[in-house]
C-alpha cells in the first residue's frame, strides 16, 4: 500500500464520535428488529452499520464494542421474555455468538483476495445461524429469518 492510498483511507475513517454513534444506531436498529419488535428493513441497516464499525477498529477493541453493542441489541429484543437470572445468561450467550461473525470478518476478510472477501461476514453468520437452530433446545426461536415475518416479497 502505497503513501496515498493510506491518506485516503485514513481520511474515509470517522472521528470517534461518529464510529461510536454508527455503532449505537446499528445496535439499536438490531435491536428493534428481533425479539418482540421486529422491524424488518431495521434486520437489514443494523448489521451493516455495526460492520461498518468493526471493519474500521482494530480487531479486539472493536470486538469488545462489538459485543458490548449486542449485548444492547439482545437485551432490547429479548430481554423482558425470561426471568432475572435466566435472562441475564441469555443475554450474554447470545450476544456473544451475535458478535462472531463480525470477529471472523475482521479477522479472514483482510486475508482474502477480491471479492471473496466480502463472504466472509454473511457465511459466517449463516453458519452461526445454521449451527444455533440446530443445538438450541427451543428450536428456531429467536432466528434472524423471523425478522423478515409478513415481508412476501422477501
Amino acid at each position: 500500500m502505497d503513501a496515498d492510498s493510506a491518506v485516503v483511507k485514513e481520511a474515509r475513517r470517522p472521528g470517534t464520535a461518529i464510529a461510536l454513534l454508527i455503532l449505537l444506531a446499528g445496535s439499536l436498529l438490531v435491536g428493534f428488529s428481533q425479539g418482540r419488535w421486529l422491524a424488518p428493513l431495521a434486520a437489514w441497516i443494523g448489521p451493516v452499520l455495526i460492520l461498518r464499525y468493526a471493519r474500521d477498529h482494530s480487531t479486539w477493541r472493536g470486538f469488545l464494542l462489538v459485543l458490548l453493542g449486542q449485548i444492547l441489541a439482545v437485551f432490547l429484543g429479548f430481554g423482558d421474555f425470561f426471568p432475572l437470572p435466566m435472562a441475564a445468561f441469555i443475554v450474554l450467550a447470545n450476544a456473544f455468538l451475535m458478535s462472531l461473525p463480525y470477529l471472523a470478518d475482521r479477522l479472514l476478510s483482510p486475508r482474502l483476495p477480491g471479492f471473496s472477501s466480502t463472504l466472509a461476514f454473511p457465511l459466517a453468520a449463516t453458519a452461526l445461524e445454521f449451527m444455533t437452530i440446530h443445538v438450541n433446545p427451543m428450536g428456531t426461536w429467536g432466528s434472524t429469518g423471523f425478522t423478515q415475518y409478513g415481508v412476501l416479497p422477501i
